[in-house]
């Protein structure tokens, strides 16, 4: 719980990105032996500058590439067992980033299969446009709309986006990616549910128990550090007009915890 504290009063006195960054040199550091084990591996893989890598993950290239991969294998597994379909006609990654889960789509589904990312951050997506094939990079704000026509993607997901939006950003994404959404359409979520108490202060933690939404601000809106956490509640009642066909809460330990997964349809 002090860490905790010591963190919020980071964040009022506006050092949280400060310390942020130290700790991306920290992991470049300590990261570098394995980092290169992976570039002589992998040779011909394209990778983000690591700013940008660290701003959406983190450093270790491996879990990056290869982790990357296996997300985006377990994200059509959950499509897949829900849908009864094996691929869709078209996919959104939306909050994209680096493109660390949807670089892997297109090696994953029929050619036929139209496969779009899209980012708020402009140098993300420039980069994904030079680096990427086979895939449609779009540029979002961050708040809608998106550049996709009404009801025009099958399967829509977002890995650890709403964790850092605001309360006026989730309502407004929550309608922008309905409207996107084709009836009969799935919509895969993760947020940082009740496996992430641990890391709430106690006047946080009334919040979440009352299912209030908890929004650490104080930094840049979309920014790493920007931080939301989602009692169950909070969701159900934000995507009503969604079904909720599967809500798998995050697991994990006090200093690693998983985000709940949430799988959602449109109705037909």
């Amino acid at each position: 719980m002090l860490s905790n504290i010591v963190l919020q009063w980071l964040r009022k006195l506006g050092l949280r990105d400060v310390i942020d960054r130290l700790r991306m040199s920290w992991q470049k550091l300590t990261l570098a032996k394995q980092n290169r084990a992976f570039r002589s591996e992998y040779p011909d893989v394209n990778l983000p500058k690591d700013d940008i890598m660290y701003e959406t993950f983190n450093l270790n290239y491996r879990k990056y590439f290869e982790g990357g991969r296996k997300t985006a294998k377990e994200i059509l597994s959950h499509f897949q067992k829900a849908s009864k379909k094996d691929y869709p006609d078209s996919i959104l990654d939306w909050g994209c980033g680096p493109g660390r889960v949807i670089r892997h789509m297109p090696e994953l589904l029929p050619s036929a299969t139209k496969v779009v990312g899209s980012d708020f951050n402009g140098e993300t997506i420039e980069w994904c446009q030079r680096q990427i094939p086979n895939i449609e990079f779009v540029q979002n704000a961050l708040m809608p709309p998106i550049q996709l026509k009404n009801e025009s993607i099958e399967w829509v997901y977002c890995i650890s986006v709403f964790t850092h939006l605001s309360r006026d950003a989730h309502h407004a994404w929550i309608q922008e990616i309905y409207r996107i959404l084709q009836r009969g359409g799935y919509f895969l979520m993760t947020t940082q549910g009740d496996a992430f108490i641990n890391k709430l202060t106690a006047s946080e933690v009334k919040m979440y128990s009352d299912d209030q939404i908890v929004i650490r601000d104080g930094v840049e809106e979309g920014r790493r550090t920007f931080s939301a956490f989602h009692p169950p509640a909070y969701i159900k009642a934000l995507t009503r007009d969604f079904k909720v066909q599967k809500h798998i809460p995050g697991t994990g330990s006090k200093n690693q915890p998983q985000q709940d997964i949430w799988v959602l349809s449109k109705g037909g």
